[in-house]
Parts: C-alpha cells; structure tokens; sequence
C-alpha cells in the first residue's frame, strides 16, 4: 500500500486506505479469498458482507483480497465506522476522492446522487468496515442507533440501484 493515505499507481487507480490498518501477516483463507475475487470480479456483485466475531480476520482477509485485484477499480475507498461517522461525512469523504471538482452538494439528497453518478460512470470498490457500531447496543438485529437510520436506506439503495460499483461491508 506504500506510505501515503491516497495513491494513484500506473494503472492510474486510486486507492485511498484512509484509517485502514497495515497488514504485516496473512496466512490461508484461500477459499474465502478466490470466493471474494470471483464475488467482486466476474459476477460484478454490488454489495457483500463479511460477518464475523470481533478479531477473526475479516479486515484482513478484505485488504489482501483486494491488494492483487485493485487494477480491476477506478476507486479503491476503506473507511471504518468505528468512531460513528454519519452518512453525510462518510459520502463527503467518498465525494473528495471521486469529483474532480471540489465542490461537494450540501444536502444528503443531493450527496447520494452525486455519489451514485460516480458509481455508474467508474467501477469503484467502497470498503465500510465495524459496520457493527452503527447499530443499538441490546436492541434486535437492525435497530440503528439514533441518527444513524439514514445507513439502512443507503445499504439498501446500494444493492438496487444500477451501478457498476460493490461495496464491502465488514461487521
């Protein structure tokens, strides 16, 4: 991944890891990584989740998976939710790295179509990783946390809406 935070390599990717931890080891989950391949590459899926107890290796398995395939992207943007980020800060990130122009629309509304023009123009891979902290703490399966309702409809939207995009989320 080198030093810097966003990169563009010769194959004129960008990759912006943002907080994303540096992965020193890795050791099999073959079968789980040609399984994500195939997922992202040949089958084009636009929404995948990895689910798994808290230090299982799912981030892991989801940066090395990506590492050898990254050319297959425009875009390449990981984010963790683990300080409770909302919608419309993660989407003005997301907006920074896609537009070529620095302005980013005000409103959530106008955020996500903006957002999604780009997903249909490029083929880009979004990462979202402790997904599992936008959720109600002793509350049923799908409960958010206040003010955080706005990311159900936006995973939601993801897996409908027409793009040529995926979106990885790890919980």
């Amino acid at each position: 991944r080198g030093t810097q935070a966003q990169q563009r390599d010769e194959d004129r990717v960008c990759v912006d890891w943002g907080d994303a931890p540096e992965i020193l080891t890795f050791y099999g989950r073959q079968q789980e990584e040609n399984c994500l391949t195939e997922w992202m590459i040949k089958k084009c899926c636009r929404f995948i989740t990895i689910l798994g107890m808290s230090g299982v290796g799912k981030t892991s398995l989801a940066l090395h998976c990506v590492e050898p395939i990254k050319s297959e992207f425009n875009t390449i943007i990981y984010r963790s939710l683990r300080f409770y980020p909302k919608l419309e800060d993660i989407l003005t990130h997301c907006l920074e790295i896609l537009s070529e122009s620095s302005i980013i629309p005000p409103t959530l509304d106008a955020k996500l179509t903006q957002f999604f023009k780009y997903l249909r123009q490029s083929r880009c891979l979004i990462i979202l990783d402790d997904v599992q902290m936008l959720f109600a703490p002793q509350e049923l399966a799908g409960c958010y946390q206040t003010g955080y309702d706005n990311y159900g409809l936006f995973f939601k939207q993801m897996a409908e809406v027409s793009h040529q995009s995926c979106l990885m989320l790890l919980s």
